[in-house]
């Protein structure tokens, strides 16, 4: 998961990204550029550029705003999808009301047992100002299901000071759990799990999305 700038003319002129492999702690890859090119279909490449390497992705976009992507250069096998941030959003404040999540991953297992699918769906209030008042959640965890678990208050979020105002980077945690994440706009960010004790993704959301207006992309 990470974000990237786009400036209208072929070129990546930032990008970032958190990834994580079968539940390893992520690590962070800073690319130095990169390019891209959309057809008139709508289709494309996107190529990233780091000290190690980098990634080649095949694109589609959706609209102007979101598209999808997967990985072709056979370095590893990832897939997703893009979405445009607004960068005025770009902080602890921007967080702030109820949010709805959507969690799915695999567990980690820390015996012999085989990892299992994981689903977690609930909501988290925010306060503004860095701190988590509370929420509820359902879960699914390879078929042992829990129903309106209460998350009690006590977590914290923050931006992270080095990225979080080019890429709306930063941190949270709540429920005993610990994620990275990137906000996407004034409604919605999305998370990956940095504590290596499940393999996760998320989106949380709260309202309607507004419309971002810069070419700067989460993916």
């Amino acid at each position: 998961m990470g974000s990237f700038t786009a400036d209208g003319n072929g070129h990546i002129t930032a990008a970032l990204e958190d990834v994580t492999d079968a539940g390893s702690l992520p690590q962070l890859v800073q690319f130095t550029g990169g390019s891209y090119s959309i057809q008139a279909n709508g289709r494309g490449t996107l190529t990233l550029v780091s000290a190690t390497g980098g990634l080649q992705m095949s694109i589609a976009l959706n609209s102007g705003n979101a598209g999808v992507m997967i990985q072709i250069d056979l370095n590893a096998t990832s897939s997703g999808s893009f979405t445009r941030q607004t960068p005025a959003a770009f902080t602890q404040t921007a967080i702030a009301g109820p949010y709805a999540f959507d969690i799915s991953g695999t567990t980690i297992p820390n015996t012999s047992a085989s990892a299992a699918p994981s689903s977690v769906v609930g909501q988290i209030t925010t306060n503004g100002a860095g701190n988590i008042q509370g929420g509820l959640f359902d879960s699914n965890d390879g078929g042992i299901l829990l129903s309106a678990q209460l998350i009690a208050a006590g977590g914290t979020y923050q931006m992270d000071p080095a990225n979080g105002t080019n890429f709306g980077r930063g941190t949270i945690d709540f429920a005993g759990l610990s994620f990275v994440f990137y906000i996407v706009d004034g409604t919605r960010f999305k998370l990956i799990e940095d504590d290596g004790k499940f393999a996760t993704l998320a989106m949380h959301c709260s309202r309607a999305p507004r419309s971002p207006r810069k070419t700067r992309v989460q993916w």
